[in-house]
């Protein structure tokens, strides 16, 4: 066997190279020879697809391991590496394994020299888990858009003045468009204040007070207060 072949004693030392770097990584890593056979495969991929030992998955179709509607798309890429096609990256398609069940991964595919014959080296990776957490955060980040669009709906429907402060300390919302942006202490200390706090029961140099004390004692930076002195 050898991935590459420049000489006896260069073929040896590829021989072994290749055998370490298969057997310490966490990644699958197969080859498969001119008829689409698995001719070798490390312990991860033995793991990968659910088998007891490399002699379970040794001598089966590689494509067998590729779920059904993207396995035109392996053959093509197999297709291309034996005809001299830089190596092929695949992100994201569904494989299986031997017991039918089934994964997300990426797969890298090259041309390597097996038994001085062409042959395909490929190396998957299981994605599932960060598909996963990339779909949960898709769906916060949407939550979260929609709770803050009820929210800011909500203040600027309010006849009261509002103003709500992000985790940067800086106003983010409220219905004078023209202070967003600013932040708690810009629009607490004079001459900020101008203009704000018409009509408070209490002097604005108190309201600005309170309003900077019950930020101070939030958990947060968020804050909101109300220029009726509520």
């Amino acid at each position: 066997m050898a991935c590459l072949k420049n000489g006896a004693d260069k073929q040896f030392s590829n021989d072994k190279v290749f055998h370490q770097f298969a057997g310490l990584t966490r990644d699958a890593v197969f080859v498969q020879d001119d008829n689409r056979r698995i001719v070798y495969i490390n312990a991860s991929g033995v793991a990968l697809f659910g088998a007891v030992s490399p002699d379970d998955v040794i001598g089966t179709l590689a494509t067998s391991y590729v779920h059904p509607k993207v396995r035109n798309v392996a053959d093509q890429e197999y297709d291309s590496n034996l005809n001299g096609t830089a190596a092929i990256e695949l992100n994201e398609q569904p494989w299986l394994r031997v017991d039918g069940t089934g994964y997300i991964a990426d797969a890298s595919t090259t041309l390597i020299l097996w038994d001085d014959k062409p042959a395909v080296l490929t190396i998957v990776r299981n994605v599932s888990d960060r598909i996963r957490a990339q779909e949960k955060l898709e769906t916060l980040e949407a939550q979260h858009s929609r709770s803050e669009q009820r929210l800011r709906e909500a203040i600027e429907a309010m006849s009261e003045g509002v103003a709500l402060f992000d985790a940067e300390d800086v106003w983010s919302s409220c219905p004078e468009e023209a202070q967003i942006g600013r932040s708690f202490d810009e629009l607490a200390d004079a001459p900020m204040q101008s203009g704000m706090w018409d009509g408070a029961d209490l002097s604005r140099d108190a309201i600005a007070k309170n309003a900077r004390e019950r930020q101070n004692n939030l958990p947060s930076v968020s804050e909101i207060f109300y220029p009726s002195g509520r």
